[in-house]
């Protein structure tokens, strides 16, 4: 288990001493630990899965070197543009992992 396993609004309740544990107290640590909260929801569990593509989607427009999951593998775009083209199709996607 690392630091980005962890639920920070949890800790923050019950690591926050109890005569200090007021509602506006622990409404601003939860705002200064937003930023690691928002990490480890979106950066580092996909990190922990393997890939920090995004889940591909026809109508999203993917440029060159952004990455995609799409079938439990990830893939990076190479061309300048693509839009609804599959990531199999090799001549607009290139198979990372």
């Amino acid at each position: 288990m690392s630091i980005y396993d962890y639920n920070y609004s949890y800790f923050t309740t019950y690591l926050t001493p109890v005569f200090r544990r007021l509602t506006k107290a622990l409404a601003l640590v939860n705002a200064w630990l937003s930023p690691l909260d928002w990490n480890r929801k979106n950066v580092f569990q996909l990190a922990m899965k393997g890939s920090l593509g995004y889940p591909y989607a026809n109508a999203i427009t993917f440029t060159k070197g952004q990455l995609a999951n799409y079938g439990g593998s990830t893939y990076e775009c190479i061309v300048t543009s693509s839009i609804g083209v599959l990531p199999t199709n090799t001549t607009n996607w290139l198979k990372v992992s």
